[in-house]
């Protein structure tokens, strides 16, 4: 993101209009889904990979650890993009959650990047230590876990 200024963006919503932006995100979705079944009947190495049930199974965190779940949000109507995270302790018990809306809409790489980033900053500030951060964009976190010294335009 070098120099470009990303734009955060508060407002408050009439119940319609959350509604109506609620259903429009709900049949982006379902579209999205209807796309992901008709494409995933011969998945690929990295699907299978990503689906093996060793990686699917819930872990308890280490005593005294958090993890802070992070995702994004694309809407191509309001032109932003939309972050969340929660916060939750060791036993699983939510602890904080944040929010936020930013624009123009951006790659789907890079939204994610920058939910991890805002959530760093987050936590930070809210002066945690021992967290485990998860999120859903394998290019972020490949790019997060690996060691190679990654200065593309993206990172």
């Amino acid at each position: 993101m070098s120099q470009q200024k990303v734009a955060k963006i508060t407002f408050f919503e009439q119940n319609s209009q959350v509604l109506q932006r609620a259903t429009h995100q709900l049949d982006e979705w379902r579209a999205a889904q209807a796309i992901r079944s008709c494409s995933s009947a011969q998945p690929t190495i990295s699907q299978a990979r990503a689906t093996r049930p060793e990686e699917d199974n819930w872990k308890k965190l280490a005593l005294g650890r958090y993890k802070c779940n992070i995702d994004a949000s694309f809407s191509t109507s309001l032109n932003m993009v939309g972050l969340g995270m929660c916060l939750r302790d060791d036993d699983g018990v939510f602890v904080l959650a944040k929010m936020e809306w930013f624009a123009p809409l951006c790659d789907i790489d890079v939204g994610e990047a920058i939910g991890l980033h805002t959530a760093l900053d987050w936590i930070s500030n809210q002066q945690f230590d021992n967290v485990d951060f998860a999120l859903d964009c394998k290019r972020v976190v490949d790019c997060v876990n690996s060691s190679i010294d990654d200065s593309s335009e993206h990172y």
